[in-house]
């Protein structure tokens, strides 16, 4: 047998009740679950007000996913659903553009080191804390792009990117 939650049998006001208690304590875990057992019981109850908390709850886990955690895809799912209620702020849509950059240098690194440089420049100038590697993957994609240009009989071109991925190594230890 798999176990399952036990369902919250209170009614749909002490659920509110609830959720709005996590809401100004600023557990939004808790407020989305309740927010979402309530709507299963009363879809109706509420419905701007639930609405109104579940965008502030969504955004506000979506951006302390980004933000604190560095859980980018997690946070951009949350925004993304937040985002059905309502459109995002400015702060918010900052840190989406930030983590998507973030998740496509990454998808560079290690199979096209000119991508992968180019985009980790982009986080490192923009946002270089938005994980705890941006520094260390720049600095490596760097490095490794230099190398193919050296094969590639471009010595100048590689010289700049040595200098970068050195500056970056230097960014590194001096904010780990």
């Amino acid at each position: 047998p798999i176990a399952t939650p036990t369902p919250n049998l209170a009614p749909v006001e002490d659920l509110f009740a609830q959720a709005l208690a996590a809401y100004l304590n600023s557990d939004w875990d808790v407020v989305i679950d309740t927010l979402l057992a309530m709507r299963a019981k009363d879809p109706a109850y509420r419905a701007v007000e639930v609405d109104g908390m579940m965008y502030s709850a969504l955004r506000n886990r979506g951006l302390k996913h980004i933000k604190s955690e560095g859980l980018l895809e997690e946070g951009l799912y949350d925004l993304s659903l937040a985002e059905r209620f309502a459109p995002l702020d400015s702060e918010a849509e900052e840190y989406r553009g930030w983590a998507r950059l973030y998740l496509l240098a990454n998808s560079f690194f290690g199979v096209n080191w000119a991508e992968a440089t180019y985009y980790f420049g982009q986080v490192y100038l923009t946002a270089p804390y938005i994980t705890t590697d941006v520094y260390l993957k720049y600095a490596i994609a760097s490095n490794r792009h230099g190398d193919e240009l050296i094969l590639a009989d471009e010595p100048c071109d590689a010289e700049e990117l040595y200098e970068q991925s050195l500056l970056a190594w230097v960014s590194l230890a001096a904010f780990p």
